[in-house]
């Protein structure tokens, strides 16, 4: 039951993402739905959800949203094995672990991204571009998740977090 719920669940946060935040933005960003809900996997669930999630994200917005293949399910799948290796010294009923999976995910998915693009010879980002981007997601993405993982994890575990 609870992993036909991530799937439903995934689908309509996939939805959103390529849909109604487009519309949203703050300063012209746009938080990552995606990248947030993976991470919440990684950390709530015990099997391989977040690294499936990110095959299923990645691919699915490397065919509907991105110019290139491939890069997406790249950078996603990197991040939920990264964190997968980290898990068992992150304590997954705290806050603050997934404040701080939230926040250095963001940061190495545009770090990763840029460096594609830089590698694939996209030269219309500068330095500057780049970190406020990256800086401004990474706190709206945080936020986001401070607000939600709380309600999430105690909806699947059914316990509060600390």
């Amino acid at each position: 039951m609870k992993k036909r719920y991530l799937l439903i669940l995934s689908l309509f946060v996939f939805l959103v993402q390529i849909t109604f935040v487009q519309q949203i933005r703050i300063v012209g960003i746009v938080p990552n739905l995606i990248l947030i809900m993976i991470v919440m996997s990684v950390l709530i669930f015990d099997d391989k959800e977040g690294i499936y999630l990110a095959i299923i994200f990645g691919l699915l917005q490397d065919i509907l949203v991105s110019k290139a293949l491939g890069i997406s399910i790249l950078i996603y799948l990197i991040i939920a094995i990264l964190l997968y290796s980290v898990k068992d010294f992150l304590l997954n009923d705290y806050k603050l672990s997934a404040l701080l999976g939230i926040f250095f995910s963001t940061i190495f998915y545009h770090l990763m991204f840029n460096l594609i693009c830089i590698l694939l010879r996209d030269t219309t980002r500068t330095i500057q571009f780049i970190i406020e981007i990256t800086l401004l997601e990474t706190i709206y993405n945080t936020l986001i998740m401070f607000v939600v993982y709380g309600f999430v994890f105690k909806h699947i575990k059914g316990y509060e977090i600390r």
